[in-house]
């Protein structure tokens, strides 16, 4: 992933050559998802409330994944992982950032491919370290990579092994994970 810089308003006048109109950003972020998208204003005109790049403040964004119960966590369909991103007082800029770069249906499906290699290192580290309660081993795995942020996508893991364990389906589809790949000889 290369990265690139960007530019948060459009380029006009003063806006195109003002470094705090810049903004590093990887170009799948840029060139793939934003494009030419004016994260200012929206497809109607109206200008809504973006975040601002440079902002001090320590924002917290809670990441809340729900998974279809009528789905086979196997069978991986798309459209089966919903994500709500929330942070305290701002519902918009969540809003525009989701319009801009497609956040909720890129992680989506980061969830829909990522969901069985999750598993699966979860299933061989238990077996690497003698683990056989998959519930507390669970809990601890949650826990490092909460500590771990967004490092290779860590807080999609979490929000998915929580949502597992919210609706006690992790034991069910670590059983049907395991029955379903294929024995080492």
């Amino acid at each position: 992933m290369t990265t690139s810089v960007g530019y948060i308003l459009t380029q006009s006048g003063f806006s195109s050559i003002n470094f705090l109109n810049l903004a590093p950003i990887c170009d799948e972020c840029n060139e793939d998802n934003k494009g030419s998208t004016d994260p200012i204003f929206g497809t109607d005109g109206y200008q809504r409330k973006a975040f601002y790049p440079y902002d001090t403040a320590n924002l917290v964004i809670e990441v809340k994944l729900q998974i279809d119960k009528t789905v086979s966590l196997l069978k991986n369909k798309k459209g089966a992982y919903t994500l709500k991103y929330s942070a305290t007082g701002k519902t918009k800029e969540i809003e525009t950032w989701d319009s801009v770069f497609k956040i909720k249906e890129r992680s989506s499906a980061v969830c829909q491919q990522m969901s069985k290699p999750w598993i699966e290192q979860i299933i061989d580290d238990a077996k690497i370290d003698g683990v056989t309660n998959f519930e507390a081993y669970v809990k601890k795995e949650i826990k490092k990579s909460k500590k771990r942020g967004i490092i290779d996508k860590n807080h999609l893991r979490v929000s998915f092994l929580e949502e597992l364990e919210r609706t006690k389906r992790l034991l069910p589809y670590i059983k049907e994970f395991s029955a379903s790949r294929p024995k080492k000889k």
